[in-house]
């Protein structure tokens, strides 16, 4: 859910797992190799919140590959000491970072599409994640030659329509209106719920992706002291 800013996204675990080294290189020439950076392209960034957003915290998980032997890398704990302890170090220097838990609800792959823009029902069965109150959910590409398009979701309840939001969403190499809202009133535990997305392959079946639902904390930029 994380605000466009660069065609493609590229979350912090690809981030972390980026290799510098390519596996087709000898000895000899891997030595050549000297460090690594990364960049932050501000062609489409033009406020310093959108900046920060964009850096943090990914420029944490390419110093921890620039410092650390492959072999030594470890997702799990890098992550542990990013939420537990880094996060407040970006805190207390006002640094405005995203930061986005997820909980995957279901997947769609291009045997549940149609060929060319066929229209289809995708259904998920989310009675373990639903919640009262609001609730939001989105849509992600992960791959394929095509995007996904979105025309209505729908919350039920044991077959029975909740809720609905009608309107025309997108994902694929940009992201644009993917993401559902619904209001959910108190909650059945024998129930059975489940989201119907209406959807189809923006000019073909190949498209892969996932539906998430998402916690977002993050904070308008701070000032600091010297400013």
């Amino acid at each position: 859910m994380e605000p466009p800013h660069w065609p493609g996204h590229k979350p912090l675990d690809r981030a972390y797992h980026y290799d510098p080294i390519p596996a087709a290189l000898s000895a000899d020439e891997v030595k050549h190799i000297l460090g690594i950076q990364g960049n932050v392209w501000t062609i489409f960034i033009h406020e310093e919140w959108l900046l920060d957003i964009s850096t943090w915290p990914r420029a944490a998980a390419i110093a921890e590959t620039g410092w650390t032997q492959k072999s030594q890398k470890d997702w799990d704990d890098f992550y542990q000491r990013l939420s537990q302890v880094h996060r407040k170090r970006l805190d207390g220097m006002g640094i405005n970072y995203w930061w986005e838990e997820t909980r995957t609800l279901g997947e769609w792959s291009p045997n549940e599409l149609k060929p060319g823009e066929g229209r289809v029902e995708l259904e998920f069965d989310v009675s373990d994640a639903i919640h009262e109150g609001d609730y939001e959910v989105s849509f992600n590409y992960t791959g394929g030659a095509m995007g996904l398009s979105i025309e209505k979701v729908g919350l039920y309840k044991d077959g029975a329509q909740i809720d609905v939001d009608k309107h025309k969403g997108f994902t694929g190499s940009s992201q644009k209106d993917n993401v559902y809202r619904f209001s959910v009133p108190a909650i059945d535990k024998g129930a059975k719920y489940t989201l119907r997305a209406r959807v189809y392959g923006d000019g073909g079946q190949e498209s892969s992706g996932s539906v998430i639902q998402s916690k977002v904390e993050t904070k308008v930029l701070k000032k600091l002291p010297y400013e």
